[in-house]
């Protein structure tokens, strides 16, 4: 069975992939799997099945927000996942696929955990300063799923934005480091999955489809809908002081896009 990893930056799409490869067959899709709070995508009978092999008497309920369970996620993340495995495999799944974020798991962790299987790697990015302005009108309305924030204009410190830029990349180029030691890594930039304001489904397959034996549907093209705020093509409509941006943008300290920061690693 194909481990495969999606590593992403939140407000980069990475629900919408979730969403489109959740839904192929042959594939038992999770979200992020490491999240603080939720165990998004796991499923009652897995946390049973993980009961059973480590003696746990976790609540058997889905997406569980349980703290001894998000403990036990987080300090025995090989533990965790072989139970997700074992439940994939008893579905005869061919790929078992999440996500992962920045800070979900600390670095020894993480080198524990992608050193335990083999996987194959998607890096999901998007240009930092749209994932970074987005975040920031979504932590504003305090949800960041189907909302529309287009009429909201933040101000926008340049302090936490390079200290957002500077993690987003050091974590990017982190776990590029780990993923090549794998297999070659499938990048993919957010902006170009997007065709007439809508999220199309078929970009995404061209470029990873490859990795579910290309089972993904093209079906579902333009099914997913972004929001207003995300399809604004100029971050400086989308703020309150373009001009900070602008400055920091004169002065040589916008970093480049994620995504060819990392093509050129390649």
């Amino acid at each position: 069975m194909r481990n495969v990893c999606l590593v992403a930056n939140p407000r980069t799409g990475s629900n919408k992939i979730c969403e489109v490869v959740s839904q192929t067959p042959g594939v038992r899709g999770k979200f992020d799997i490491f999240h603080h709070v939720n165990a998004w995508g796991v499923q009652p009978q897995e946390v049973r099945h993980i009961n059973q092999l480590n003696g746990t008497d976790f609540e058997q309920v889905a997406n569980s927000t349980q703290k001894s369970f998000t403990t036990f996620r987080r300090r025995q993340p090989v533990a965790f996942y072989s139970a997700l495995r074992e439940c994939a495999r008893q579905e005869q799944a061919e790929v078992l696929f999440f996500k992962i974020f920045n800070n979900q798991l600390g670095d020894r962790k993480l080198e524990l955990f992608f050193s335990a299987f083999d996987f194959d790697f998607i890096f999901l990015t998007r240009s930092l300063v749209d994932s970074y302005v987005s975040a920031l009108k979504a932590q504003i309305v305090g949800t960041y799923t189907k909302t529309d924030t287009t009429e909201i204009k933040p101000k926008v410190s340049a302090r936490k934005f390079l200290a957002y830029q500077d993690a987003a990349v050091s974590w990017y180029t982190q776990m590029y480091g780990i993923a090549r030691r794998n297999s070659q890594p499938v990048i993919i930039r957010f902006e170009d999955m997007l065709r007439d304001g809508q999220f199309d489904s078929r970009r995404f397959e061209e470029a990873a489809g490859h990795l579910f034996a290309g089972a993904l549907s093209s079906d579902q093209e333009g099914a997913l809908g972004l929001q207003r705020q995300d399809l604004e093509s100029d971050w400086r409509a989308k703020i309150a002081n373009p001009e900070v941006i602008e400055k920091l943008d004169r002065k040589g300290r916008l970093r480049e896009h994620p995504g060819d920061i990392l093509r050129s690693l390649q």
